[in-house]
């Protein structure tokens, strides 16, 4: 559930921020995201299992920010490959 509401939070003003920014390079930022999810996930590994521990949050919430980024970026992409034919 946390991701969802980091994302929640996240998408909207990332949104604003990207489309105000039309010379931002895409490619970065996927790039960007993709590392994102990849220290995430070894956050995940990397954190002992503790189930009082309020530790484990911190990969969530970033969880909830790559993919934020991630479909901030991708989701306007779509028409720029897509023919209209």
């Amino acid at each position: 559930v946390v991701p969802y509401i980091a994302a929640f939070i996240f998408t909207p003003v990332l949104g604003v921020i990207m489309s105000a920014n039309r010379n931002v390079s895409r490619g970065k930022f996927i790039l960007i995201s993709s590392f994102c999810f990849l220290a995430t996930h070894l956050m995940f590994a990397l954190i002992p299992n503790c189930y009082e521990c309020i530790l484990s949050i911190i990969p969530l919430i970033t969880l909830g920010l790559c993919f934020s980024v991630f479909a901030t970026i991708i989701v306007p992409s779509i028409p720029i490959f897509i023919n209209d034919e």
